[in-house]
């Protein structure tokens, strides 16, 4: 496959070879959760999808900080590319490599110590507690496939080569239903059974990646890693929005966890679960076209060939909105069908589902131009404007309104915080884009 010049090719075409096949890979990567999450639901039952969403929370916190290594590493990696140093690029991405096997390896021992505590912690009560500590203790020794498998990905994709990292996540994922069905169907597994397949799953498609970049057709090759202070600082810079991102959307949901436990129990908790993972297709979608442009952004930019950043940075966020409308539409006037896939005979769980999701739907509408900001801002190595556009949808913005609301509303304030959420942050996105196109076009002339 021939690899394609970010600097030069036309702007369209790189788009469309970018941004779909990160879309195709991002939407196959959210079946791993959304596979589990329907066969839970109708085989383990609804307390199972509660424990599974009870754990979300801890999982974001893990993979906050593989995202963050690994998009910084993938910044630095790409920039250094599109300067033409090739031999330092491979240097960045080495000691990436090095930070996240570390990492993971460290968060993985100490919470399977404290594994018990962390399940009381997240907020299991006594009938979700067993399924909490059996996926989460299962699911936990393969976090370093799961890190290491997302910083590949990216670097395969700055590599030029992004329909081959579309085929080997959907190779994982197809392994990935078929293990759910064999699991937890057919062996009668539970919830440890699902976490078994997304493990596995994550263990082959990290191996088929990993030899990719020992063969002779990777342009990055993998060089002897040293600690770099001034890499690790910036790697840690570079990835902070991302950090801030993923974590925040464990802190939100942890905090949904604790009102719907207080309002419903675990049936609550699953109609959170269920609306997670329908929006999960709409987010994937959305950061699929964000991931797919990073690396054009990030190669233009050390280039200096700011025009074409923009002429990118514009085809990208109509897309996304567009995108919004048709998601909008789908989810509001379907949702009691959608709701269906993933429950059976608990009327209660699809009440409560159905009538939040039409609500939160509307975020749909907006999260668009905040997701593809932050990505911008990162990719051209503006650490500062990405971390206060994610905080600012994700933290700020969102605590603030889910609380205000859920005081005024009850539970039904939970539902509508997102969009107002996202809606003040739209705003604020739009301010930073503004002022970082007239320096960046000023500069250019």
């Amino acid at each position: 496959m021939k690899n394609l010049d970010l600097g030069k090719e036309n702007i369209s075409k790189l788009f469309v070879q970018y941004a779909i096949p990160s879309v195709i890979g991002l939407l196959v990567v959210s079946l791993y959760s959304i596979v589990d999450g329907i066969f839970i639901g109708r085989i383990v039952g609804p307390d199972g999808l509660a424990a599974v969403n009870i754990c979300m929370p801890f999982i974001s916190f893990t993979s906050s900080i593989g995202v963050m290594i690994a998009v910084g590493g993938v910044t630095l990696t790409t920039i250094k590319m599109g300067e033409g140093s090739i031999h330092e690029a491979s240097k960045k991405f080495s000691f990436t490599l090095l930070l996240l096997a570390i990492s993971s390896i460290i968060i993985t021992i100490f919470s399977l110590i404290f594994l018990e505590e962390l399940t009381i912690f997240l907020g299991a009560n006594q009938s979700i507690f067993h399924y909490v500590k059996d996926y989460l203790g299962s699911i936990l020794i393969f976090s370093i496939f799961f890190m290491g498998g997302y910083a590949l990905d990216l670097f395969l994709r700055s590599d030029g080569k992004p329909n081959l990292s579309m085929l080997f996540i959907l190779i994982g994922t197809l392994l990935n239903i078929c293990l759910d069905y064999l699991f937890i169907v057919k062996w009668n597994l539970s919830v440890k059974g699902a976490a078994y397949a997304t493990g596995i799953s994550e263990l082959v498609s990290f191996t088929l990646l990993f030899c990719y970049f020992l063969s002779t057709k990777s342009k990055l090759k993998l060089v002897k890693p040293h600690f770099d202070k001034s890499s690790f600082l910036k790697i840690l810079y570079n990835g902070s929005s991302e950090f801030l991102s993923e974590i925040s959307m464990g802190l939100v949901t942890f905090v949904y966890n604790l009102i719907m436990m207080k309002y419903f129990g675990p049936i609550g908790v699953s109609a959170v679960a269920i609306i997670m993972y329908i929006s999960t297709i709409v987010y994937m979608v959305i950061y699929g076209i964000a991931q797919g442009i990073s690396p054009i952004i990030s190669y233009n930019y050390g280039a200096k060939k700011y025009i074409r950043i923009f002429k990118i940075l514009k085809l990208a966020i109509s897309t996304s909105f567009v995108i919004g409308i048709l998601s909008f539409i789908l989810m509001f006037f379907n949702i009691d069908s959608i709701v269906s896939i993933f429950i059976k005979g608990n009327i209660e769980v699809s009440k409560i589902a159905s009538y939040g999701g039409k609500f939160f739907s509307i975020t749909f509408l907006l999260c668009g131009f905040n997701i593809i900001s932050s990505t911008y801002f990162t990719a051209i190595g503006n650490a500062k404007a990405s971390a206060i556009i994610s905080l600012s949808r994700t933290i700020i913005f969102q605590l603030i309104t889910v609380v205000v609301f859920t005081y005024i509303f009850g539970s039904k304030g939970m539902w509508i915080s997102q969009p107002f959420a996202d809606l003040l942050t739209l705003i604020l996105s739009f301010v930073f884009i503004r002022q970082s196109k007239r320096l960046l076009i000023n500069a250019n002339n």
